[in-house]
């Protein structure tokens, strides 16, 4: 008895060692890989920087926007600080196929495919998040503030933000957009482990539209279209939840009919 728990012990050690070693291995990846990113961010920080501008200046119809810095150390820690943040959100797609890669060796077919759904949805959200942020919401709040500009005789009011506030700003609102589209992903969870189900969505619909539209003006420049619009976004995202819920329902009560 006691060799038979003895070897069972040294298999158990043997196994945790081996897990603990690839979690080192793909931690130090995780990290090798953001630092390459910070690093190919950072020497094409001008490019990216444009990159991610020329919508706002389309929008503004070619206008320059002026940016100012007011301590000799501020644009360079603001460049960092931007590339930090673009590699953090880029890397994380490399940790998702990290988690993915991870447990899909201990996992079953149908736990392999619903992990597969899970990781695809989040990587969507998390990347249509970013994509929504900067093409859309971000343009259309820098041009609305910007229509406060006015030139006359007396007065010259005109927008020169600092490069630091302006980051902070995109930061800001590209954070808000990823929290609110990845709510899906948050519902999707919930569901599957039995948390809330599809009548309970069905039942707060209302409820979700009304704070959809308050979160919305809290986030957004005080514009109805603009509010209704990023409203709108969400009420579609929860109603994607539904839509899928109530189909894989129908699907799955098709296939328990044909079975009887």
């Amino acid at each position: 008895m006691n060799i038979i728990y003895n070897r069972k012990m040294t298999d158990q050690r043997s196994f945790l060692y081996l897990h603990m070693k690839e979690i080192k291995y793909r931690m130090l990846s995780f990290a090798v890989s953001f630092i390459l990113c910070s690093i190919v961010c950072f020497e094409y920080y001008l490019d990216l920087s444009f990159l991610f501008i020329s919508p706002t200046v389309e929008l503004l119809k070619g206008e320059t926007i002026q940016l100012i810095y007011t301590s000799p150390s501020e644009a360079f820690a603001t460049s960092v600080y931007w590339c930090l943040f673009l590699s953090a959100y880029i890397c994380f797609n490399v940790f998702l196929l990290h988690i993915y890669s991870f447990f899909h060796t201990s996992l079953t077919l149908k736990e392999k495919q619903f992990m597969r759904k899970v990781i695809t949805l989040c990587a969507f959200l998390w990347n249509f998040s970013i994509l929504f942020s900067f093409k859309v919401l971000i343009p259309i709040a820098i041009a609305f503030f910007s229509a406060f500009e006015t030139s006359s005789e007396f007065v010259n009011l005109a927008m020169m933000g600092k490069i630091s506030e302006y980051q902070s700003f995109y930061i800001w609102v590209t954070n808000v957009t990823t929290f609110i589209c990845e709510l899906p992903f948050v519902i999707f969870i919930l569901m599957y482990y039995n948390v809330i189900d599809i009548l309970i969505l069905i039942k707060f619909r209302k409820i979700f539209y009304i704070t959809s539209f308050i979160v919305a003006a809290i986030i957004t420049p005080p514009d109805v279209i603009y509010q209704i619009m990023l409203a709108s976004c969400i009420i579609i995202l929860y109603e994607m939840v539904i839509v899928y819920e109530l189909y894989n329902k129908t699907t799955r009560s098709s296939s328990m009919h044909d079975l009887l």
